[in-house]
Formats: structure tokens, sequence, C-alpha cells
């Protein structure tokens, strides 16, 4: 039994949950990873591609809201069962038929999966470490850029069965639904008079406004450095295409070691100030990566590029669910939903731009966003509530 009288089995413990988080968020990784890894398989067009990615999104953002503002309300664990039995199926079926818009519905159910699992993930780690949360929701997204590390290394070098891999995904994450069925962990209480009225209110909190801001083009440099860094090694530094595809590896192998370190080194005084030096190391990094020919030293430029913009987004979601505790996964979900969009806006100004002008002069919106981030999060510290005690 535990303090408050309620009976908690195993499975409810910190290291089961904290250990099941992680695994949930590696699947992330492969749900991101899951149209690259299929488009040279199965024939995809690019049209094809952008609107499998753009559908996966919008399930994902749905699922981000809706999960978030409901790990305040229940259960936590059931929630990521739902998560995983989504996901789970999913993952068996993307592309067992050849029919295109079968799998169009397919990749919602497997972006309303991977949403579930970060909605609610990072909100079950504050319930779980109330002492230094900050270093394990900072590892548990190193889980996901390991799953994305994990398909790129498998594309480039191990060469399997594409279907039958994701059918072994598929059957892992319903061994995690199994988990989460059988685990119990108490909900946190609704002590906020804002949780009951819900996103409404919250979206009034300037704060918070700010953070999501800030987080937009954030996530913007990350998402699209992994999507337009090949073609930067290939048109403009003459690497060859493997290289080009080692630099991708590099610079993700960046993210994790920038985020196990954070995790391990940041506390929670120390997020606030991380946050700032990390954004203008980024403003920095960036702007000698794709402004400056480095010949050889190029790839080092990479990795650290990804060191500096690996733990922004992690330690935002976890400073706004410290500062707002009563609530922390509706207003974590709440910032996380700025993922997507800035997933969509940086790529689509480098489009607009490389149209007008030409790719080269396209790549200093990445400098510039992270700069745009280090001043809107500098504003929004200063309107943050103070943090409470647990």
């Amino acid at each position: 039994m535990n303090p408050d009288g309620e009976r908690r089995n195993f499975l409810g413990g910190s290291l089961p949950l904290t250990g099941a988080s992680f695994a949930s968020m590696f699947f992330i990784g492969v749900a991101l990873a899951i149209v690259g890894a299929a488009a040279k398989d199965v024939g995809l067009s690019p049209s094809q591609i952008g609107w499998l990615i753009s559908t996966k999104y919008l399930g994902f953002l749905v699922a981000v809201l809706v999960s978030g503002w409901m790990a305040d309300r229940y259960s936590k664990t059931r929630l990521l069962f739902v998560g995983s039995l989504l996901l789970s199926a999913a993952f068996s079926l993307f592309y067992l038929s050849p029919i295109f818009w079968v799998n169009l519905i397919v990749i919602v159910f497997v972006g309303l999966g991977a949403g579930t699992y970060e909605g609610v993930s990072d909100a079950l780690l504050l319930d779980v470490h109330r002492r230094n949360p900050s270093r394990y929701i900072a590892v548990n997204h190193f889980f996901i850029t390991f799953g994305m590390a994990a398909i790129a290394l498998y594309l480039i070098f191990l060469q399997l069965d594409w279907r039958r891999s994701m059918v072994q995904a598929g059957v892992s994450v319903a061994v995690l639904a199994v988990f989460y069925l059988l685990a119990r962990q108490r909900p946190r209480p609704a002590r906020s008079p804002d949780l009951r009225r819900g996103y409404p209110s919250i979206t009034h909190r300037r704060g918070l406004l700010l953070l999501f801001l800030a987080t937009v083009p954030a996530a913007g440099v990350e998402l699209g450095t992994v999507g337009v860094l090949t073609s930067f090694l290939v048109d403009l530094r003459g690497s060859s295409i493997q290289m080009a595809k080692i630099g991708l590896v590099i610079f993700l192998a960046g993210i994790l070691a920038g985020r196990l370190l954070s995790g391990v080194l940041i506390r929670e005084s120390m997020i606030v100030r991380y946050l700032q030096v990390a954004l203008a190391a980024c403003v920095v990094a960036f702007g000698v990566l794709y402004f400056v020919d480095l010949g050889r030293l190029t790839l080092v430029a990479v990795f650290l590029c990804g060191l500096a913009i690996s733990a922004v987004s992690p330690l935002i979601f976890c400073l706004a669910g410290l500062r707002w505790c009563d609530d922390p996964g509706t207003v974590m979900a709440l910032v996380k939903a700025s993922v997507p969009g800035g997933g969509i806006l940086l790529p689509l100004l480098i489009g607009v731009i490389s149209s007008l002008a030409s790719f080269s002069i396209s790549l200093i919106v990445f400098p510039l966003a992270s700069l745009a981030s280090l001043v809107l999060l500098c504003v929004a510290v200063a309107r943050l509530p103070e943090q409470k005690t647990a």
C-alpha cells in the first residue's frame, strides 16, 4: 500500500514505468521515420510521400492535444495502453496492402498512437520522478532520436526485410500494451481551476504562449536539418550520397549525445540558463555549418549542431510542466503542438526562398530561427509563474 492507501503493483513502480516510457519514445522515433523507411521499398512518389507525412503529423497533433489533456484527468497507463494498441496495429498493417488510400488511413493511426505516447509519457515521468524530472525527460527524448537513428542505420547498412521488420515492431509495441494494461499508476488529482476549463483558458497565459512560440523555430531547426542535411552535403559540399547519409547519422548522434549529457548534468535550477546558452550556440553552429566551407571538418560541425539543438525542445517541455505543475500534461501537450508546426514551417520557408533565390541562401533560415527562439525564450522567462514545490 502507498501512503494514500492505494494498492500499487510492481509494474507501477518508478523503474518499470520509466523503462516502458523510454521504450515508447523509441517507437515514436520509428513512427516518425516510417515513411522514409517505406519510400524506396514500395516506390512512393514525392506527392504520396507528402500526403503520408502530412496526414501522419495531423494524427500526431490531434493525439498529443487530446491525450495530454486526458493525462491530467485519467490513468496515464490506461491512455498509454490505448496508444500502444493503435500503434501496434498500424505498424503491422502499414503497406500490407498496396492500395495507397488504405495506407493513408493506416498512417493516421500511426500518428495517433505516436502522439498519444508523446502526450502522456513526459507527464507520467513528472509523476514518477518528483526530483530532477528534467533528467528523465531529456533522456526520454533521447530515445525518440535513437529510434530515428536506428531506422537510418538500418536503411544504410542492414538492408533487412522491411515488411517483416514492421510486423516485429508491431509485436514489440503489443508487448508494451500488455505492460501498460497491467501497470497501476495513481493519476494526478485535478487541483487547478484552469484544469476544469481546459485549453481555452490556458491559451491566455502569456508565458505559455511565448514558450509555444519559442519552440516552433527550435523544433523547425531540428526537424528541418534532418530533412535538408543530405541535400546540403551533396549539392553544396560535394559529398557522395553514402557520405551524406552518414552525415545525417552523425547529426542524430550529436542529438543523442546532447540529450544523454543534459539528462545527466542538467538540474531544474539550470534549465533556463542552459536553454539560453544552447540556443546562442545554435545561432553560431548552424551559421558556421551552412555558410563556412570547413572541408573535412564539416562533419564535426554537423555533430556540434546536433549537440547544440539536442535538448532544447525537451527542456522547454519540462520547463512548462514544472511551472504549471497543476496540469502538466495539458500544458506540455500544448507546447508540444508547436513541434509539427516547426517541422512544416521551416521546410516551407526553405522551399519558398530556394525558388525565389537559391538553396544556399535559404539556409539562413536556420541561424535566424535559432535567434528567434532565443529571443522568445528570454521574453517568456520573465512571464513564467514561480515553480511550486512537489
